[in-house]
């Protein structure tokens, strides 16, 4: 089995997630947020190394499903993006039917649910269709772009609420990047 395929597409599309989920995640929290009227705060929620794991796992998992129904549906970028626009849109359309005022922030469920789910999943496809051959090529610059990514995302959850994140690892590291600085230029 030729492992470079898969792998190639699973972090081209992870890739464009996360840039997505950095651009959203103020946002996107905030909502969840003012929605269950809690302080949301994945830094000091006590199972957070587990969250990092899960959240690890499943977008992995997700990669290899729409690359298999990628290769499935005979390269179609069109049936992938809607497949994307399904599977988000099943998440997110809870938050705005069901859960009182959940309407008053569908623009950020619909951003997520459109953009994320739909046209970074079909620029993921497309890009991996036309430039497989340089994709494949690179593929340990792909990985250290997705790494870099992961590590900015979850380091966005984290101060998005700083209490308790005096002792994070992933927090100190960022701050001494200077990521703080950086962020509100690239999110919502």
């Amino acid at each position: 089995m030729n492992y470079k395929r898969p792998l190639t597409f699973a972090l081209t599309f992870l890739i464009f997630q996360f840039i997505s989920c950095i651009v959203i995640c103020k946002k996107y929290i905030t909502s969840v947020n003012k929605i269950s009227k809690k302080e949301y705060n994945l830094s000091t929620y006590p199972n957070n190394i587990i969250n990092l794991f899960t959240f690890f796992f499943l977008y992995w998992l997700l990669a290899f499903i729409f690359y298999s129904l990628f290769h499935k549906y005979d390269e179609s970028i069109y049936v992938i993006s809607f497949f994307g626009i399904i599977m988000w849109g099943a998440w997110d359309f809870f938050p705005i039917c069901v859960i009182q005022d959940g309407y008053k922030h569908s623009f950020i469920f619909f951003f997520d649910m459109f953009i994320t789910g739909g046209v970074c999943i079909g620029l993921s496809a497309y890009i991996y269709k036309n430039y497989y051959n340089i994709l494949s090529k690179n593929i340990y610059i792909l990985f250290m772009i997705y790494a870099t990514l992961y590590v900015i995302f979850f380091y966005t959850c984290f101060i998005i609420n700083r209490e308790g994140t005096e002792n994070n690892g992933l927090v100190k590291l960022g701050d001494s990047l200077n990521l703080h600085k950086i962020l509100p230029y690239i999110t919502l």
